[in-house]
């Protein structure tokens, strides 16, 4: 861990009107508009160099950016300052060997990272390896981090799928406590590399508790407690369905998803789309009421480079983070909710 300040965030205030905000007067269903008020750049210093996969907030508003090509996790506070880094790619305790996008933290300050297929890495805020777990699961594609020092993951299974749940709860011993969810469509008949797709799964958990997931191919939203009960489930709208573009010579597919994440606030759930326009250059977020899963609208998160934004994370309805890993760019937006909308 190396611990250093510095200056990378550039404050910006940019026009209202220079994004997007003609869409709350022309489309009642554009309800949130975007103004650009922070950047992180990974590029500008090369010792903060990072990669953004993913992003969270500690309890003091620190921002942890996890980046899966360098294996390591850096931390600013809320006004971009750098503060410190920690991890390295190795086969020790405290490095990480295959750090995918996947990191949560629980209300403790506790920070939990997806690395290799089946384990997570369990850290203190500042750091300090604690343990690693291994979940009796096949393939981990992600976790979120809840009250009560309980953990939910969405997983896939890669041989046995008999006796199958797309969720678990486990405890923060790695043990599962409980199974549960399933997917909107019948996935029996199809051939193992579209099951695998059509069951992963992004997932978020609310401050009480409730844990919300969509699968990235099928765009149905489910809420359940944390005992496992199903709450509700709602149908998402997409113009377009998931492709599979073959590479050979292996017969390996890249799949271009339907949904490449959820997130949850104090009252919205937002779902971000797993493609946008080329020619306009933005995706899809779309927003729906969490208590009973009403659709209210969406909006649009600008594109910075050809590579999509592959996570958003809302704060309080009040700022949406975006990244996109090409331009290595972590951009913070004050959301501003348009009146004839509501």
């Amino acid at each position: 861990m190396k611990v250093k300040n510095s200056l990378p965030a550039i404050m910006l205030e940019y026009s209202v009107a220079a994004l997007l905000l003609s869409g709350c007067a022309e489309n009642p269903r554009e309800i949130i508009t975007l103004e650009i008020v922070m950047e992180i750049d990974g590029n500008s210093i090369s010792e903060e160099y990072f990669t953004p996969g993913n992003i969270l907030f500690d309890n003091e508003d620190n921002l942890y950016i996890l980046d899966p090509v360098s294996m390591k996790i850096l931390v600013y506070d809320s006004n971009g300052n750098y503060l410190f880094d920690f991890g390295r790619p190795g086969e020790g305790p405290e490095e990480f060997n295959q750090m995918g996008f996947c990191f949560d933290m629980d209300s403790n300050n506790i920070l939990y990272i997806g690395d290799g297929p089946a384990s997570i890495k369990i850290f203190n805020s500042d750091g300090g390896y604690l343990n690693t777990v291994s979940p009796d699961v096949e393939c981990i594609v992600d976790l979120a981090a809840g009250a009560d020092n309980k953990i939910f993951i969405s997983s896939v299974a890669i041989a046995d799928w008999s006796d199958y749940y797309p969720i678990a709860r486990i405890s923060r011993e790695g043990e599962i406590e409980r199974r549960f969810g399933r997917i909107g469509i019948e996935t029996d008949q199809m051939p193992h590399w579209e099951k695998y797709a059509v069951s992963s799964c992004v997932i978020d958990v609310d401050e009480e508790g409730f844990v919300y997931y969509t699968s990235i191919v099928d765009y149905q939203i489910f809420k359940y407690d944390k005992d496992g009960n199903l709450v509700f489930t709602v149908e998402g709208d997409t113009p377009f369905e998931a492709s599979y573009e073959e590479q050979p010579p292996y017969g390996n597919r890249t799949l271009t998803p339907v949904v490449l994440d959820i997130c949850v606030d104090q009252s919205m759930i937002y779902v971000l789309w797993g493609q946008g326009s080329e020619e306009n250059n933005y995706q899809r977020v779309d927003v729906f009421e969490k208590y009973h899963g009403e659709l209210l609208g969406y909006f649009f998160v600008p594109v910075p480079c050809h590579d999509r934004i592959i996570f958003i994370k809302a704060v309080d309805g009040e700022y949406l983070y975006t990244a996109s890993l090409s331009d290595a760019i972590i951009r913070k937006y004050a959301m501003h909710h348009c009146e004839n909308a509501w």
